[in-house]
């Protein structure tokens, strides 16, 4: 502890600004360090957290996994189930299906469409495509459950475009 004659010494040696006079600039100093210091733990947190949403993007979207598919039947009429393409993000999923529908690939009639494993991602796929109200089409025997688009037309015009999804159904 400072005495009132050290004080009052130290006010003359500091030009009359005592103790305080003299910490001033380390008091000074120290909350500049302090703010420095917030801010850092501050952006520091902020990167942590955009790191952590990022990762649950990309997890998320490791599990929306597509597939091209379609059914073609052989000379006896009996229709095969085939994948088609690799496997495909959302976003790219979409652009094959519009791709594809441009290119006029399959006809009007023709079975083919996408294959998920998620039921969700199926149905959050038909909403992409054609909007609220997707017609979903289950227990149906040797086939797989499946969403057609709202109004059961892709691009008003192919009738049998599906989102497949799940294992088949055996009965």
């Amino acid at each position: 502890m400072v005495s009132v004659v050290q004080e009052r010494n130290l006010g003359v040696a500091t030009g009359g600004t005592g103790v305080l006079g003299l910490l001033y600039p380390f008091v000074w100093l120290a909350d500049i360090i302090a703010g420095v210091l917030e801010d850092k733990t501050e952006s520091e947190e902020k990167e942590k957290e955009k790191v952590s949403a990022d990762a649950k993007v990309t997890t998320s979207n490791q599990h929306s996994v597509y597939y091209g598919a379609d059914r073609v039947g052989d000379l006896t009429g009996k229709k095969e189930w085939r994948i088609r393409t690799g496997p495909m993000d959302y976003e790219t999923a979409i652009a094959w299906t519009i791709t594809t529908a441009a290119s006029g690939q399959y006809g009007k009639n023709a079975s083919w469409g996408l294959y998920t494993t998620n039921q969700h991602n199926a149905y959050q796929m038909a909403i992409a495509l054609g909007g609220v109200g997707p017609c979903l089409h289950e227990n149906r025997l040797n086939e797989y459950p499946h969403y057609h688009v709202n109004g059961m037309l892709l691009f008003s015009e192919y009738k049998h475009f599906h989102i497949w999804y799940g294992d088949m159904y055996m009965g």
